[in-house]
């Protein structure tokens, strides 16, 4: 059983980005420009008053830290391309093989759902589901009747009891199951199963078991 609660981007939002990014690339001053502007004032200083020493030996000083930042970024930035291909992989090792998972944890993007999965060791007349900011304040409830023993999958669409769209983060999920004499039944945040795939949905891998999805860092053991 799943239960699913409830986006394409705007072309021209894009569109108005770039242009954003475009103009803002032009402001912004490189080392070659600010290089540029040292020698053009050299080139017209008046010879009668000639740029003073203390003042040029700051300005040299400043173009050596901008070009220290530029490398610095550029570097910064490989790092990042090399760190997210070595998660990519590692990602894909996990495919069928059988994963234990706390499910309780969830992450939510900027657009799209959250997903996990809740785990009972017998019937439920009925599971609240409830969805808790880092403050443990519940934000959404989910009520589920007649839901059977094992793994149920869970999606989030992101929104609160209000039906307000939640800001991108990290949330937990906690689980009540009732008989229907109204006893407590075991259940927990819990997915276990085999691999089948890796989804990039969110903008960062996540493990697919089932129909639940299961971020890396929730995993706590792995089986062949």
């Amino acid at each position: 059983m799943n239960v699913a609660i409830s986006g394409i981007q705007n072309p021209g939002s894009l569109a108005q980005t770039n242009t954003s990014k475009s103009v803002e690339d032009k402001t912004k001053l490189g080392k070659e420009d600010f290089m540029k502007l040292l020698i053009a004032q050299l080139k017209n200083q008046d010879p009668n008053a000639p740029v003073d020493a203390k003042e040029f030996v700051t300005q040299l000083s400043q173009l050596t830290s901008v070009e220290q930042l530029t490398n610095m970024s550029n570097q910064l930035s490989s790092l990042q391309m090399a760190t997210t291909s070595l998660v990519n992989n590692d990602a894909s090792n996990f495919i069928g093989k059988q994963i234990e998972a706390n499910g309780s944890k969830l992450y939510l993007g900027d657009q799209g759902t959250a997903s996990s999965g809740i785990n009972l060791t017998q019937a439920a007349d009925s599971v609240t589901v409830t969805i808790r900011d880092d403050k443990g304040q519940a934000l959404r409830t989910m009520q589920m009747s007649a839901v059977r023993p094992g793994i149920t999958p869970i999606t989030w669409d992101g929104r609160d009891d209000n039906g307000d769209r939640a800001n991108a983060g990290a949330y937990t999920m906690t689980v009540e199951a009732k008989s229907k004499a109204g006893d407590p039944i075991t259940a927990s945040a819990e997915i276990k199963g085999v691999v089948s795939r890796v989804s990039y949905e969110q903008g960062f891998p996540e493990l697919v078991v089932g129909e639940a999805h299961v971020a890396l860092a929730n995993v706590t053991s792995i089986q062949q």
